[in-house]
């Protein structure tokens, strides 16, 4: 996923994704063969300006109560069990990054973004305190997640948890082998009629997500 070469004049920052609106998300999941389903979930500070004004009080009692529950369910790091495998890229808008992870036996890998506690502060009220004109706002990113998640939204990742050590938080997201959307439009074939059709299952999914979630 980091490794595609930058060919494209295009540029995104990997990790500048959409989890607020459910769309773009850290990774998303590229369809195989025969099928066109995109899955996704993460951060997008391009969205949410637009978003926020937008925003009913009905919604706004959602997100904190999505908040709350995030903040009241940090786990401590060292009972994750997750083993490292390999970086997949970097998180450069929350100083962190992207990891490959299995679980214990090896039988699940998922990505687990990390960011500094420096950033992410103790949660979601002390960040807004601390970096209340922050562009991204991972504590919103995270509770949007899991809100579609008890909604069964299906063009989000599942998360799978957020844990914290001394130095770090992690959020476990289940993984999508592709990486996420912005990557893969950097990615060949190059614009033209063999890229319009490997969007157009893409640009279809895209449609479908926002129709599903209005």
């Amino acid at each position: 996923m980091g490794n595609a070469p930058r060919t494209t004049t295009a540029r995104h920052t990997p990790d500048c994704l959409a989890a607020a609106c459910g769309l773009c998300g850290v990774h998303r999941a590229a369809p195989s063969a025969g099928s066109s389903r995109w899955r996704g979930g993460a951060d997008c500070s391009r969205h949410k300006g637009r978003m926020s004004s937008r925003v009913a009080p009905a919604v706004d009692d959602v997100l904190q109560e999505a908040l709350d529950a995030v903040a009241d369910n940090v786990k401590p790091w060292h009972t994750a069990g997750f083993v490292f495998v390999k970086q997949l890229q970097d998180a450069v808008r929350n100083h962190g990054r992207v990891d490959l992870m299995t679980d214990g036996d090896g039988t699940n890998r998922v990505a687990v973004k990390r960011m500094p506690n420096k950033w992410v502060r103790g949660g979601p009220a002390e960040f807004q305190q601390m970096y209340p004109n922050a562009s991204e706002r991972p504590w919103v990113d995270i509770a949007l997640v899991m809100h579609l998640n008890t909604l069964s939204f299906p063009f989000v990742c599942e998360q799978r948890g957020v844990f914290r050590d001394e130095e770090n938080t992690y959020v476990v997201s289940s993984l999508a082998s592709e990486g996420d959307l912005f990557g893969w439009c950097e990615r060949e074939p190059f614009p033209g009629k063999a890229r319009e059709d490997k969007m157009r299952p893409l640009a279809a999914q895209a449609f479908s997500a926002v129709r599903g979630s209005g």
